[in-house]
């Protein structure tokens, strides 16, 4: 269930720290049930930096919109249901040795996290808000 976004909401969720990012990620993909990625009609996209490979995910298909350009002008955003998320995408990616960038934002640092923690990461969230 996608979330409506405010533009005074979208400005401050851009304008926080990477660790209030990445927290108010997991909120959001929790509440909405969904992530967002960039995906063209090779698949989803994959960055590498010193070595290591990331998929870069965010909480709502606008702030992934703000990244369709450069090498990605041909994609878009693409919307993967948490149960698919959880159960398929993080194994694989684990697997293929793929981290996710959390909700980067672009001249900012950005909280990289293994499948695992990002598991652990949704399951405090799911605790939190029962």
């Amino acid at each position: 269930m996608t979330f409506k976004i405010h533009d005074k909401q979208t400005a401050e969720a851009v304008e926080k720290s990477p660790e209030a990012r990445f927290n108010y990620f997991i909120f959001r993909a929790v509440k909405s049930e969904e992530v967002w990625t960039l995906a063209d009609e090779n698949g989803f996209v994959v960055s590498e930096a010193d070595g290591e490979r990331s998929i870069p995910v965010w909480p709502h298909a606008e702030f992934a919109s703000e990244w369709i350009q450069g090498d990605w002008s041909a994609c878009q955003p693409l919307k993967i249901e948490m149960g698919a998320w959880r159960n398929n995408w993080l194994p694989g990616l684990a697997a293929d040795g793929v981290v996710i960038s959390v909700f980067p934002k672009a001249d900012q640092e950005v909280v990289v996290v293994d499948s695992e923690e990002l598991i652990a990461s949704f399951k405090d969230e799911y605790d939190a808000q029962k």
